[in-house]
């Protein structure tokens, strides 16, 4: 039985790869911009990723994602755009950092 293994995914790497960007066929739907607040937290952390994935609105909805925190956690704030840029998720059409809500 060889289904679910190595050899399996790279005999059928073709065909895999056209279903996996069927999953992700680009809509013409609005980009939807979600604003984060806590976002550096371990909730706020978790639902970055989320968003970002299409794992919350849907594989076809693209989001742009508002990261908000206190200023106590702007160390963190880099690190995490850059994880969340290296997943390379294709529901992601950006980052926007703010510095307050205010803003």
């Amino acid at each position: 039985d060889l289904l679910g293994t190595d050899v399996f995914r790279w005999q059928k790497k073709d065909d895999l790869t056209e279903l996996g960007a069927l999953e992700y066929i680009q809509s013409k739907s609005q980009t939807i911009k979600v604003a984060v607040t806590g976002a550096f937290g371990n909730i706020g952390y978790a639902l970055l990723f989320r968003s970002a994935s299409g794992e919350m609105f849907g594989k076809n909805q693209r989001v742009q994602i508002n990261p908000n925190d206190l200023s106590s956690m702007v160390s963190k704030v880099s690190g995490v755009v850059i994880e969340l840029y290296d997943c390379a998720f294709p529901t992601l059409e950006g980052i926007l950092l703010i510095g307050s809500l205010e803003r």
